[in-house]
């Protein structure tokens, strides 16, 4: 049995911040043994990789993996004594003991201190909301707009959500890329603004990026176009206010990890809608509940199946519930309020990417099923001979050429064509929707075929395309920026991109931003926090965005961190063509893993014995 921290961190287990926080937690208590110091850095590294708590119980079972690699062959103590050294280490207390400890343990899970409370304050706030009574409307006028915003069919789900919503507290909608989503927020807010009567709700809607929150703003004002309701309630639609989390709930420069709104100071909007609900963790989703007035509602939008937050948490999923018949039987009240959007609108018959994302979306459809709508070998009931959307391409790949010809061609001269615009001094908002039409997606950081290499091999090539573009210097006219740090009074965040131009007003460089109006804002490289060249990005920094084209490379060998839910997330954030550059083998072992991430969030939710 290895329980050794300085062996783990030299395999690359344990980070050196890792071993620093659990010596100190040993020194400042005391009366520590090996199994449980063990447990406290793999507790205390939990977060870092996604996770809400150390699951004991699966860590034994599934063993560990060094960061952003290969599982390690490490022996771990057996659970039961494990689980009884940790109970007894001074550090540790009992979910049910009244004293203050830097860890917890519930039920088999080990938690820092500060994870454990967001869970417990998001559980006993969503249950306040499944608590709360249904509003007081009129039946007869919420059927009557029913009737007219969903007149067809097909519009059973879409209507199913916009009802729940005019009853309940906490609406949860749920599908995936084209399922008409959006369109039914839109719809399912012409609801409740017009069944309010006199007095109008005050609705805000928001999202964890701007770039998500600029793209949900822009579909509601198309949409609310041609609703069938009077105009001043498509005025009240186009007009709603559109904002990320973190500017929602009000950055305290004073105190970066609280905001302006909370239990004391709640938001003022009656009812508040969060679109790619999946990307927020779970210490934000617990600051935006708490931060719900007395009769506040919330509405999370988004897509289950999709990766979860960079940071710790998959809540979206969390709160949605056990997979397939699972949860059938528990009959959680959370049940109530879920409405799931199964039939693709954006992908017709003959889209090879709505074939894959229904297959991994289907319960029991198995790797080799999806790996065969990849490589032609079969299609959907009624769709073409072969899927033109969607290519898997396998070569003998090297360190010299990670992308194939043909493949590093077409990118190349997709970037050119962006980087050109941008030295052309083209309308910034023409050069940002140019870098959209394609992207290359990685499931790594580093490596060959890592977001690292891919970037600095694609920014050289792009310079001998196109010999005026200054590849070498700092934020060149042209290069595409990834802001690596959230800056709230900047109002950047983690994950949003912005290409490098001249101001139209003074020729000076600038990064342009999309905003959540529709609009763009132009930041001097200097003020960025933190930035990089983003050539290729990973698929994690992707969610929230929307390509006409994607490229997806997967890493030569396989890796605990491909799993079934990133392949769908690459895929589904194209549009139009998707190129996966991959080894067969890779891809179907990556299509035969799902992400768990470790919480204790759906038993709290979905079985009413939890504590």
């Amino acid at each position: 049995m290895t329980t050794d921290l300085d062996e783990l961190r030299d395999l690359e287990v344990l980070l050196p911040a890792d071993v620093h926080v659990t010596d100190t937690v040993v020194r400042l208590t005391g009366g520590h043994d090996p199994a449980s110091q063990l447990a406290i850095a793999l507790a205390v590294r939990a977060p870092r990789l996604g996770h809400v708590c150390l699951d004991l119980d699966r860590i034994v079972r599934v063993g560990l993996a060094a960061e952003g690699h290969e599982r390690i062959d490490v022996e771990l103590p057996d659970l039961e004594p494990w689980l009884t050294a940790i109970a007894a280490a001074p550090s540790v207390r009992r979910s049910d003991e009244d004293r203050v400890s830097p860890l917890v343990l519930d039920d088999g899970r080990l938690y820092l201190d500060r994870y454990w409370r967001y869970e417990q304050r998001l559980v006993d706030g969503l249950r306040a909301l499944l608590d709360r009574p249904p509003r007081d409307r009129d039946p007869s006028l919420v059927q009557e707009l029913l009737d007219r915003l969903f007149p067809k069919p097909d519009d059973a789900q879409q209507r199913a959500a916009a009802e729940v919503a005019t009853r309940e507290a906490l609406t949860v909608l749920t599908g995936g890329p084209g399922t008409g989503k959006t369109t039914t927020v839109v719809k399912l807010l012409a609801t409740l603004w017009l069944s309010a009567g006199d007095a109008p709700p005050s609705i805000v809607v928001a999202a964890p990026t701007g770039k998500a929150a600029a793209r949900l703003a822009e579909a509601v004002r198309q949409q609310a176009d041609g609703l069938p309701v009077p105009p001043a309630a498509v005025a009240a639609l186009r007009a709603l206010p559109t904002s990320t989390l973190h500017r929602l709930l009000g950055w305290r420069p004073d105190a970066p990890t609280r905001f302006r709104h909370d239990r004391q100071n709640p938001l003022p909007n009656d009812i508040v809608v969060v679109d790619e609900a999946s990307m927020a963790s779970l210490p934000l989703m617990t600051k935006l509940v708490d931060a719900l007035g007395p009769g506040g509602r919330l509405v999370l939008v988004g897509d289950r199946d999709q990766l979860a937050s960079v940071d710790a948490g998959a809540v979206l999923s969390d709160i949605c519930g056990p997979r397939g018949d699972d949860g059938a039987s528990v009959g959680s009240r959370a049940a109530e309020t879920i409405v799931t959007l199964t039939r693709f609108h954006r992908f017709g018959p003959a889209s090879g990417i709505g074939a894959v994302a229904r297959a991994v979306q289907r319960e029991g459809t198995g790797p080799d099923d999806v790996l065969a709508l990849f490589r032609g070998e079969r299609t959907e009931p009624g769709g073409p001979d072969r899927y033109t959307d969607i290519a898997l391409i396998d070569p003998a790949r090297d360190a010299t050429q990670p992308l194939p010809a043909p493949v590093l061609d077409h990118v190349v001269e997709g970037y050119a064509a962006a980087v050109s615009a941008a030295i052309a001094d083209h309308d910034p908002l023409e050069v940002l929707a140019a870098f959209d039409r394609l992207r290359v997606l990685t499931a790594l950081r580093r490596g060959p075929d890592g977001v690292e290499a891919l970037t600095e091999m694609l920014g050289a090539r792009i310079a001998a395309a196109v010999p005026v573009y200054e590849h070498d210097r700092p934020f060149p006219i042209g290069q595409p920026v990834l802001v690596t740090r959230n800056d709230h009074q900047l109002g950047l965040f983690n994950g949003d991109v912005g290409v490098v131009v001249r101001d139209p007003r003074d020729g000076r460089r600038r990064v342009a931003f999309p905003t959540a109006e529709g609009g763009v804002r132009l930041v001097a490289p200097a003020r960025i926090p933190a930035a990089e060249p983003v050539f290729a990005m990973s698929v994690h920094k992707s969610q929230g965005s929307q390509f006409d084209e994607v490229v997806l490379v997967l890493p030569r060998r396989d890796s605990p961190l491909l799993s079934r839910e990133l392949i769908y997330t690459g895929v589904t954030r194209a549009a139009r063509q998707v190129t996966v550059v991959a080894d067969a083998q890779v891809l179907h072992d990556a299509l035969g893993r799902r992400v768990q991430r470790a919480s204790g969030l759906t038993r709290r939710l979905w079985h009413p014995d939890a504590s």
